[in-house]
């Protein structure tokens, strides 16, 4: 990948710093990010944000830490917006937890109003739409925290704003972890991920990407990538709640913009390490009162991910679908759909 784009000014920190970890999220500690995304005071004198899409300019300010500095890219009415889709409570990486305390929630994120347009990998133009700018700093990896919007296309796209827009060196080639919910009758609690193929320098590898990652130059939707084209089928255009992770390297003095195509992705919060996270989950407390009576844990990366299992064991008692997406006996012929795989019995 490449370095050398110029850095914007410093801003005030608002950060977990641990060591060569940080946790970014949009924060009312940060005098320029309340009064930007128009914090207040709420009747238990809590601080909260405002929920109402307002205009806001390209370089408004959401997170910072010392290695990453996340704006807005461009021009677009937006406001703050969680994106724990699945009412987790916090998450952990290289286990350090990342809780909500006081005024900070760890889930603050933003969302906007304009839908990025379609994307040509041969000839990247990104001129308008929701898109967040991660401006770094150090090298590192960046984990970016969101809900993955599973029927658009996610990029990231490493370059630097121009006058005409972002002048792109390339799409970068990203890890990608979700956790679903409300699944479809005979998939629920799919947990699973992706890598997209990478070329030398860390951009995606066309060649590799073609058909699987790749059609006609746009990356294929996630629970496509996942499920081939049964997800078209199965899917019933019903997509799960999702809370999902991103994870790709990042080279000192680049800006790496990330965003969906067709959708307003809401994301923001994101967690630098200088390695690849050894460890990343997500915890659910269930609660009686103010006791913890269980937990539900998804570890996305390290040991016990149920992503390893999800793509290393398949269930050969699992239900059967047709094309159709309704369930059949085990000995029906035709185009049928089990694990998520889709296959032909005459």
């Amino acid at each position: 990948m490449k370095k050398g784009f110029l850095l914007i000014g410093v801003l005030a920190m608002t950060a977990s710093v641990f060591a060569q970890q940080q946790a970014g999220w949009m924060s009312p500690s940060n005098e320029e990010v309340a009064a930007a995304w128009g914090w207040a005071a709420n009747d238990e004198g809590k601080m909260a944000w405002s929920k109402e899409k307002t205009p806001h300019p390209a370089g408004t300010l959401i997170a910072e830490t010392e290695s990453v500095v996340l704006r807005t890219a461009f021009a677009d009415d937006c406001s703050g917006a969680s994106i724990n889709k699945l009412k987790l409570t916090y998450y952990s990486v290289n286990g350090i937890d990342y809780k909500t305390e006081g005024d900070n929630n760890v889930w603050q994120g933003a969302v906007g109003n304009t839908n990025p347009k379609a994307l040509n990998l041969e000839d990247i133009q990104i001129t308008t739409g929701w898109v967040l700018d991660y401006e770094v700093k150090a090298d590192g990896y960046l984990t970016v925290l969101s809900q993955a919007s599973l029927n658009k296309n996610l990029y990231v796209i490493e370059g630097a704003m121009s006058d005409e827009g972002v002048v792109a060196n390339g799409a970068v080639a990203y890890d990608f972890f979700v956790v679903c919910d409300n699944q479809p009758e005979g998939l629920e609690g799919i947990q699973f991920s992706y890598k997209l193929p990478a070329d030398e320098e860390g951009y995606l590898d066309m060649d590799a990407a073609a058909g699987k990652f790749v059609d006609g130059g746009t990356i294929m939707w996630p629970y496509r990538i996942f499920m081939g084209d049964a997800a078209i089928e199965t899917s019933d255009k019903k997509y799960p709640n999702t809370n999902a992770a991103t994870v790709f390297p990042v080279y000192e003095g680049c800006h790496y913009y990330y965003f969906c195509t067709g959708s307003k992705v809401t994301a923001g919060p994101y967690i630098f390490t200088k390695e690849y996270p050894t460890s990343l989950s997500f915890t659910k407390e269930i609660k009686d009162g103010d006791e913890v009576t269980s937990t539900e844990v998804y570890n996305l990366i390290g040991e016990g991910s149920a992503v390893k299992a999800v793509e290393a064991v398949l269930d050969v008692n699992a239900p059967i679908y047709n094309a159709q997406g309704v369930r059949v006996n085990a000995d029906a012929k035709g185009i049928l759909i089990q694990n998520g795989k889709k296959f032909i019995r005459k």
